[in-house]
């Protein structure tokens, strides 16, 4: 081989080198994020079992257990031969959380048997992604099946009269974006599980009833909404992130170019309103950043364009290196850095943060799309 044909490999082959580097890099921060969850929040002898916080008192709320699902089902898809078994226990230890109420079975915000029943239709929306990746993940057919039902439970929040989802099962107050994407995501993720076409077609007209309502003008979607059409105007990452992902999805599954056109619209105006152009730091929360950080994955994986991917790894090495603190605990927000040891946390940081990285240590595992 000539000098010049060498030269020719290994610039061939540096890219996919340095990737393959760089997806390690965040497989390690993922498993670390896992870890700091262990030591910190789970409960002695209780396998599947975390606590909420610093305090190790209160049992973590299903909010927190949908992120660390999350969490885990992504790592088990790379990793299933030490994260199955957690996975499992999780998914397990949830079953606690499951109740018959009303005619429907749902995930309660807290463990039975209590007194009172408190369900939300988000909480259930997560745990029904979380799911659908358990199983992608493992195969095991009764991961998808709970994942159905949980489906049915939000989709029973579907408010008949004005459209949209409930936030909560009771009391009834707003209509809110939290409740209707993630439901949304869950149901193409069921479709694409299992074909049944109804899924599809049920998150078509919960989008197209967000984009009405909910969207603002600058691409970015609000909080929530009244009966009465009174708008919170609040905007949260999560508020946007899965919007953007139902929109990549739906071109994945339909081919149709508009929701490709929607999802680079709701991308480019994401960056804009939260992403700091010095540091490349989300400035948002971690509970709500990780879905904006997998839309944009996503994106860069359906249209070949590197630079989503490049923004998500850019904020993810942020938090990382600057926001995390001595021991390997996060705060809530991804722009702030840690000044010192924190004396507070809570289960939803490291789980959210630890799906981010699994995202991101996935993503480039398989070849981009090339337009």
């Amino acid at each position: 081989m000539t000098i010049s044909a060498m030269m020719t490999v290994c610039v061939l082959y540096l890219p996919q080198a340095a990737l393959a580097s760089q997806n390690n890099n965040f497989e390690k921060m993922g498993r670390e994020a896992l870890e700091v969850v262990r030591r910190d929040h789970a409960i002695a002898g209780r396998p599947g079992a975390y606590y909420e916080d610093q305090n190790k008192r209160a049992i973590a709320f299903t909010w927190g257990n949908s992120m660390l699902l999350l969490a885990y089902a992504k790592a088990a898809q790379i990793d299933a031969a030490t994260y199955a078994e957690p996975l499992d226990h999780l998914i397990k230890n949830l079953d606690r959380y499951w109740v018959e109420h009303s005619g429907i079975g749902g995930y309660d915000h807290l463990p039975h048997p209590r007194g009172d029943i408190e369900r939300y239709y988000d909480d259930n929306a997560w745990v029904a992604m979380g799911l659908i990746d358990a199983y992608e993940a493992v195969g095991k057919e009764g991961y998808l099946e709970r994942a159905k039902k949980t489906i049915e439970f939000s989709l029973s929040g579907i408010n008949r009269k004005e459209g949209g989802i409930w936030w909560r099962e009771d009391p009834k107050q707003s209509m809110n974006t939290c409740s209707v994407a993630p439901t949304a995501f869950a149901c193409l993720r069921f479709y694409e599980a299992t074909g049944r076409r109804a899924y599809l077609e049920a998150a078509k007209a919960l989008m197209a009833w967000l984009d009405e309502h909910l969207q603002d003008s600058d691409g970015l979607y609000m909080d929530s909404i009244t009966p009465r059409g009174r708008i919170n105007r609040t905007k949260w990452t999560y508020n946007t992130g899965m919007p953007l992902q139902n929109y990549v999805k739906l071109y994945q599954l339909t081919g149709v170019e508009r929701y490709l056109d929607k999802a680079n619209t709701i991308a480019a105006a994401a960056e804009k309103h939260w992403v700091d152009p010095d540091t490349g730091a989300v400035q948002c929360e971690a509970m709500f950043v990780w879905t904006l950080l997998e839309g944009w994955v996503a994106l860069s994986e359906a249209t070949g364009r590197p630079h989503w991917k490049d923004v998500s790894q850019k904020a993810a090495t942020y938090l990382y290196e600057h926001v995390r603190d001595p021991n390997g605990r996060y705060p809530k927000r991804w722009d702030r850095p840690a000044d010192g040891e924190l004396t507070e946390w809570n289960l939803l940081y490291p789980a959210s943060n630890a799906r981010a990285f699994w995202i991101l240590a996935a993503a480039g595992r398989q070849p981009e799309k090339t337009l």
